[in-house]
């Protein structure tokens, strides 16, 4: 793929074009906010999707997605509104299990588009940063849905309870969960309870620290910086490094030419 260059935007580039990580910034807080504050065990669920359906859509859209990609989202979408739908008839924890796996699905997908776009940006700018703190804001509401949908899984077929101290819980309760193991703040009040819910929770923590030291360290210390290696993709020569390109290196980082072996 040859790489990205952002140049300078327009509020139209900002609100309907590609790599307007800030907008989708803003959309996420929203999703926060509506998951932490709007607590109904039986609207919840199609309460919660729909602001979220707008910042995957916008997180695909802006990260240049693929056409199946999109197709297959819309179909992932379907599905998630049709069991929120459900849910809000029958009351069922069943079906709002899973509606809420088929949005942590869909936060995982926008998270990797991301990802894979914000990795070509010949230049490392504000919007770049802000494409990594997405990222970083979806993993949380990933997990977030995560919990929920194992919560109400685990309740239809008793199964035992997610938390270890006694509820009822609410969505925000997850969501707060969820924060506090990839920020590895950890105040103790909230804890998992059975080994699935140890094991996904642990999961968020090494994901979240990983993130931060390796991807968002490296764009910190490459602000507003070029990488012209990926300038060198653009012209058709082939980095050194095994992975082509190779996003996190410098200049100075760079191998030594090989010289032909000797006929």
């Amino acid at each position: 793929m040859a790489p990205i260059e952002i140049r300078d935007r327009t509020l139209r580039d900002i609100t309907t074009g590609q790599d307007s990580y800030i907008l989708l910034f803003a959309l996420l807080i929203i999703d926060y906010l509506s998951l932490s504050l709007i607590d109904s065990q039986r609207w919840g669920g199609l309460i919660h999707i729909v602001p979220i359906s707008l910042s995957v859509l916008v997180g695909l859209h802006t990260s240049g997605a693929h056409i199946r990609t999109l197709r297959f989202a819309a179909a992932v979408l379907g599905v998630a509104l049709l069991a929120s739908i459900a849910q809000v008839i029958n009351d069922n924890r069943q079906v709002g299990a899973v509606a809420f796996f088929m949005v942590a699905l869909l936060l995982a997908m926008t998270a990797m588009a991301i990802l894979g776009r914000i990795l070509r940006h010949r230049h490392v700018t504000l919007e770049t940063m802000f494409g990594a703190v997405d990222v970083y804001i979806l993993i949380g509401l990933f997990f977030s849905s995560l919990f929920i949908g194992i919560a109400l899984a685990s309740s239809a077929h008793h199964l035992g309870p997610f938390l270890a101290q006694p509820g009822p819980h609410n969505s925000s309760d997850y969501v707060y969960l969820s924060f506090i193991t990839l920020t590895t703040v950890g105040f103790g009040d909230l804890t998992p309870y059975t080994d699935l819910a140890r094991s996904v929770v642990v999961l968020e923590a090494l994901l979240g620290q990983i993130f931060l030291v390796t991807l968002v360290a490296r764009l910190v210390t490459l602000f507003g910086l070029e990488r012209p290696h990926l300038v060198d993709v653009d012209l058709g020569i082939e980095p050194p490094s095994e992975i082509s390109p190779d996003p996190f290196k410098l200049d100075d980082d760079a191998d030594p030419p090989t010289k032909p072996p000797n006929a």
